[in-house]
């Protein structure tokens, strides 16, 4: 099984290896190094967990609204070149979201809602929506399902080099700048770590020999004649929807709710999303193995239900090492599932539809992730924690239940369904 295992990731060729390290680079920044300090940055700043969410919950709609552009460009210009653009723009926008530090007043809120949605107009209506496709353009069946899932352990690696980043930077640089932790200053120093990371996503990404990627569907061709798979696009994006705002409920608050509500300090927070990062890399190697036994869908479910029970914890127990336990799990859980979703998403339709469903997908989770934002920070100011996490468990579930309706056969081709690719 091992020799198989290993085979099989030694026949992924140049491209798939640049795709995988840029991709980890972009997960060393929004979901390493920014999900750990960026909201922190926001509190030191003065504001509170509903400007946070606001924050958050802006950039995410933003995401939304450029999706559909976004796969449009990629089907004209090709995946490869609108990845690139997304990337090259999130490098730029990250320097300048920076200079919030020095505005005040009203001027710096808006700057910042105005420069989270411009990253998410890039970063998910370009890169987000293309690179999935770009991807499976880059590899052959044999071999996906394990690039897939060294692409997920990748990034949950980078992820955790930058969570651990975030655990550290603040406090060197508070000592450089002489400022204490309850200053902003030290965080919005350690932020500048994200446009370098996406500096170097782009260069690696740059370096692609641009074989595949930059194939631009032709208006003529049989799959744009034929009929959008809408009852695909639908289910998908239903099940993405609803699972992604239960999951938001975690992953959007857990930090705050880590500070404000059980105080512990910014280097231990740090650290536990480090290494729910960390230990998201064993999982989404072990992937390929949960996939052959137990099929896409069943895993998928299998792992939602993790992540409801992760997400009652959190909420029926409220101690930071039961929190750090639930967060670990809940990372762990996302990364094992991740690779078969990713996957079955761009198996379910035809090939010409793919930059497609990838931006319905992205519009489901930006929008479930913009609702939970928006109304996590409505729900702790009045009702607390506790029923966020609540609301989210019962989200996670109903989610489930929709997956295994609408995907019970698991993954076409993989178990036995029909291939739906042209």
């Amino acid at each position: 099984m091992l020799r198989d295992y290993f085979g099989r990731v030694r026949l992924l060729n140049r491209d798939t290896w640049l795709i995988i390290a840029s991709s980890a680079m972009v997960y060393f920044a929004p979901f390493g190094l920014v999900a750990v300090l960026f909201n922190l940055y926001l509190l030191r700043l003065g504001y509170g967990p509903d400007f946070v969410g606001l924050v958050n919950g802006a950039g995410f709609i933003a995401g939304t609204l450029a999706s559909l552009p976004g796969a449009e460009i990629g089907r004209r210009w090709g995946t490869r070149r609108a990845a690139l653009i997304g990337l090259s723009s999130n490098t730029i926008l990250w320097c300048l979201l920076l200079l919030s530090f020095w505005l005040r007043g009203g001027w710096q809120s808006v700057w910042l809602v105005a420069g989270m949605c411009l990253l998410n107009l890039s970063g998910w209506g370009l890169y987000g929506v293309n690179i999935l496709p770009f991807t499976m353009d880059a590899t052959s069946v044999r071999e996906r399902d394990h690039a897939f899932s060294l692409l997920s352990a990748m990034t949950a690696a980078l992820s955790f080099l930058g969570a651990s980043a975030g655990g550290v930077l603040p406090s060197l640089a508070g000592r450089i700048l002489h400022r204490p932790l309850t200053d902003p200053a030290p965080f919005a120093l350690s932020l500048v770590g994200a446009p370098l990371a996406f500096l170097l996503a782009t260069v690696l990404l740059a370096r692609t020999s641009g074989r595949v990627g930059n194939a631009v569907v032709g208006r003529s061709g049989a799959g744009q004649r034929a009929k959008p798979p809408m009852r695909g696009f639908a289910a998908m994006a239903l099940v993405m929807l609803v699972m992604w705002a239960g999951t938001s409920s975690v992953t959007t608050f857990y930090n705050v709710y880590l500070d404000d509500a059980l105080r512990v300090s910014t280097a231990t927070i740090g650290i536990i999303m480090a290494a729910g990062s960390l230990l998201a890399v064993p999982a989404s190697l072990l992937a390929p193995l949960a996939l052959a036994r137990l099929g896409g869908a069943r895993t998928y479910v299998v792992a939602s239900l993790g992540i409801a029970a992760a997400s009652a914890l959190l909420a029926l127990v409220a101690r930071s090492g039961v929190a750090a336990s639930a967060y670990l799990a809940t990372q762990a859980l996302v990364a094992l599932a991740r690779p078969g979703i990713n996957i079955l998403q761009m198996e379910v339709i035809p090939v010409p539809w793919r930059t497609t469903m990838s931006a319905v997908v992205t519009i489901a989770l930006t929008l479930g992730s913009a609702a939970m934002a928006f109304l996590g920070g409505r729900i702790i100011v009045s009702s607390g924690y506790r029923t966020l996490f609540l609301v989210g468990c019962g989200l996670v579930l109903l989610g489930a239940a929709l997956f295994a309706l609408f995907f019970a056969h698991g993954r076409p081709g993989a178990t036995g369904g029909p291939q739906a690719t042209a």
